[in-house]
């Protein structure tokens, strides 16, 4: 079986597919800081409050894991709330970290029998990351998975929500 590759540009919150991915945080309850434009407070606010209910059971997603709730008021079927490793004050970014994120998204969906998913670019928004880096981590990640696990997904769909974010997933893609 092939897996259909897509990037896809919008808002993921309209997203008509079984799975996204959400960039959150260690807490898994969404940004504390009222309509702060981040992934994570866009999909609580569209999914509704019985998400926050759902993310208050796990007690938190630590760094490099990722945990699955239904999707609620969204399209989509379910989430997956993945935290990514933050640019430390020196600058530095842990790509090993972030690749364990992806691949903690990645074996998730494969548990749960997920066969369309939709990623984010994680860490690379208010957590810091280069865009670019952070992109090519998560691809090289991705496609290395998919190819040694490639009967598992129908469709992997890379969301971007800027032109500078399509611009750097189609060029990397190409």
């Amino acid at each position: 079986m092939h897996t259909i590759v897509q990037i896809r540009y919008g808002d993921i919150t309209d997203c008509k597919a079984e799975c996204i991915v959400n960039a959150s945080n260690e807490t898994g309850l969404g940004c504390f800081t009222p309509n702060h434009p981040c992934i994570d407070n866009a999909i609580h606010k569209v999914a509704g409050p019985n998400l926050l209910k759902e993310c208050r059971k796990f007690g938190g997603i630590p760094t490099g894991t990722a945990v699955m709730t239904q999707g609620h008021k969204l399209p989509a079927k379910y989430i997956i709330h993945a935290t990514g490793p933050k640019k430390d004050s020196k600058g530095h970014e842990d790509h090993d970290m972030l690749a364990k994120t992806y691949l903690s998204i990645l074996e998730l969906a494969k548990k749960n029998k997920i066969r369309e998913l939709v990623f984010c670019s994680i860490s690379s928004g208010m957590y810091g990351f280069d865009k670019e880096r952070a992109a090519k981590t998560h691809l090289r990640t991705v496609f290395s998975w998919v190819k040694n696990n490639p009967t598992v997904f129908s469709k992997i769909i890379f969301n971007v929500f800027t032109p500078e974010d399509r611009d750097i997933y189609e060029n990397l893609l190409a």
